[in-house]
């Protein structure tokens, strides 16, 4: 496994300006495949997708016999076998890709002399929350097809794949073949350009509407160490001019885009000698100029654009990188310590300033298991044992935003609900940073066993190699749900019991508990902050995991989180009471945005607060001051439920 980081120059628009790298050997458990080679591998999200291959053994008949998936959760560095029928057939030198959430298969072997032409679909969104399945791709009656190859690459870009080059069984090819995932149908492409010469055995990769080729082998079986551009918009190809510390002649090696850089890792010189290239090799696309039509493309300065990275194999060795760009910017760390800044703290509560002990840190590079084990030790229960896994549900019953809610039963009998966040999407840091959320929500909430009106937890789990927050099963569902089953249900009871839970964790030193996209609830603590912690979590801040109807504007505007923040959103949530409906129901997030940028509050629920009545206008005006652009105008949770409390002496209606 190699990690990348990088530092960026704000004043230049972000952009990169130095990498490193941390190349180390990552221990795995669970059913791991075979040793093979020739195989294919697409990362979707947090798994690692890997089928197909030759098995090691089977390399002196060459012939595929292993065609289960296998996945690698490269949280939990666990892997999983799934034997799925009907299936493709065993192969190697096939070609594979990512498109829409689906690994898409395309060719190969089955041996030397029998080379493939179907195309197959695998929807891995399906992975952990059902029964996957193989769907083989039928082409349009009367839509030609490529010629059947392996040593092929496919890449996917909008609603198309595409797929060059490759080897037949008796010659290698050059042509590019298009196919339409709407229509169904292949179009073989009509290209200008410097033509790369026939190969197989190559790597591409995309970037934007360019396609990158590297090496590869040619018709006499030499090895290649060329590189070129197709543009997909122009069809148009360009030749890489020579480089300084560009890769050397190779195939087998592996193609890798980071930061709009392509990454060449790897490879092998001949058929003979092992793979033992262990420099990665560096190019900054954002430096190419493309002539108008087709010529010559030029690099802008600075004068050295290939890059070598030294050493990658060494095991937790810091990969040097020989890469020299304009701007001198300083490395910066791209993580939030979670406590609340040292003006929201009370004055009867000290913030632990003292240096943590490495076992009291939770940071987004550790592994579940790490994570597990260090809630346990900060007072969590692990019940992973305790769980009759035959009686959990197939599929979710109950989904928001980002995470997925199971029911599920202990082998005591009780009914239980597993809370997993959802990691199937995003990028690997992404969903790195929300597996320490899950992580977060599930400490927090175990600090607040003591307090009224807080759901109990009844432990943490694995469970699909996720962490899993464990209460017990609410028949009521959410609050949306009771309310919707209990229409005539006494609301300003409820508002009030809500108010009071978040002034008692208020009290004991929990900030902005409201705000989780899934339910935004007292049940929810997916972005809670405690003014003191025995576990600290480190994580990227990431907007993307906020939901913008519950999140005070200093939130979003990337201000601190805190008890103000909390008002706002139980504002919201007396609103959803109330009206039955979320805020700002009538428009989509997008135009919530712009009602936030336009300070516009949630529309008055007249059915229910009826203007000219006075205490009714009394709770409008009181929900309106907890959605104060000032967080400092917004009541405390306190003085809400002592409102909440005078202003009703009748139920809702």
């Amino acid at each position: 496994m190699i990690g990348i980081s990088g530092a960026s120059n704000p004043a230049g628009g972000g952009k990169l300006t130095s990498m490193e790298m941390i190349a180390s050997l990552m221990e795995t458990t669970g059913d791991t495949p075979t040793p093979r080679g020739l195989h294919q591998a697409v990362l979707y999200g947090s798994q690692l997708v890997v089928w197909g291959g030759l098995l090691s053994y089977d390399q002196p008949n060459k012939v595929a016999r292993d065609n289960s998936v296998y996945i690698l959760n490269t949280i939990s560095a666990r892997w999983s076998k799934l034997d799925i029928q009907p299936a493709p057939s065993a192969r190697f030198w096939h070609a594979a890709c990512l498109y829409e959430g689906k690994l898409v298969v395309f060719g190969g072997a089955e041996s030397e002399q029998q080379v493939l032409g179907d195309q197959w679909t695998l929807d891995l969104s399906t992975l952990g929350r059902g029964s996957p399945k193989w769907q083989q791709l039928q082409v349009a009656q009367g839509s030609p097809s490529p010629t059947k190859r392996g040593g092929h690459a496919i890449v996917a870009d909008q609603n198309k794949l595409y797929v060059f080059g490759g080897y037949t069984g008796k010659t290698v090819l050059n042509d590019m073949w298009c196919f339409d995932m709407t229509t169904r149908t292949w179009v073989e492409l009509k290209y200008s350009g410097d033509v790369p010469s026939p190969r197989a055995f190559f790597v591409a990769a995309l970037i934007r509407d360019a396609i990158y080729v590297s090496g590869g082998v040619s018709k006499g079986g030499k090895e290649l160490g060329d590189a070129y551009i197709f543009r997909i918009h122009e069809q148009i190809w360009y030749r890489l001019p020579d480089l300084d510390l560009q890769p050397s002649a190779r195939w087998g090696h592996s193609l890798a885009v980071y930061e709009g850089r392509v990454l060449v890792i790897g490879g092998t010189r001949n058929h003979k000698e092992p793979n033992d290239m262990n420099e990665i090799h560096s190019l900054d696309t954002n430096l190419i100029q493309y002539p108008k039509g087709a010529g010559e493309i030029t690099i802008k300065s600075p004068s050295s654009t290939g890059q070598t990275l030294h050493n990658p194999v060494a095991e937790e060795s810091l990969v040097e990188a020989v890469e020299s760009e304009t701007g001198d910017a300083k490395e910066t760390e791209h993580t939030e310590m979670i406590p609340l800044p040292e003006e929201e703290s009370e004055p009867h509560i000290d913030e632990d300033k003292s240096i943590l002990a490495k076992d009291d840190v939770i940071t987004a590079e550790m592994s579940v298991i790490e994570i597990l084990e260090r809630l346990v030790a900060h007072g969590c229960q692990d019940i992973t044992q305790e769980l009759d896994l035959s009686k959990v549900s197939d599929n979710p019953i109950a989904s928001g935003e980002f995470s997925d809610v199971y029911r599920a039963t202990l082998r005591t009998g009780k009914v239980v609900a597993l809370k997993c966040r959802r990691l199937s999407a995003g990028t690997l840091e992404e969903i790195r940073a929300s597996v320490v959320h899950a992580a977060h929500e599930i400490y927090l909430l175990s600090k607040c066993q003591s307090l009224d009106y807080i759901v109990e937890l009844t432990g943490v789990a694995l469970l699909h190699d996720q962490l899993a927050m464990v209460s017990p099963w609410m028949e009521s569902g959410n609050l949306m749900q009771f309310i919707s089953q209990n229409p005539e249900t006494n609301r300003d009871e409820l508002c009030y019991f809500i108010a009071y839970g978040v002034d008692n964790l208020h009290e004991l030193g929990v900030a902005n508990i409201l705000v989780d996209g899934d339910d935004p609830k007292i049940a929810g603590f997916g972005n809670a902050t405690l003014l003191k912690y025995e576990l600290k979590f480190t994580y990227s801040n990431d907007k993307s995991l906020l939901s913008l109807r519950w999140t005070a504007p200093e939130i979003i505007n990337g201000g601190a989180k805190s008890r103000a923040s909390d008002i706002y959103a139980l504002g919201m949530v007396i609103y959803e009471t109330i009206s039955g409906v979320i805020p700002y129901a009538e428009v989509n997030d997008a135009e919530v945005m712009l009602k936030l940028v336009k300070r516009e509050v949630p529309s008055r629920p007249e059915s229910y607060l009826p203007s000219g009545v006075e205490h009714f206008d009394n709770f409008w005006t009181m929900l309106t001051k907890c959605w104060a652009y000032d967080p400092a105008e917004r009541p405390t949770a306190k003085d809400i439920a002592r409102l909440i409390d005078n202003f009703w002496s009748v139920n809702w209606r």
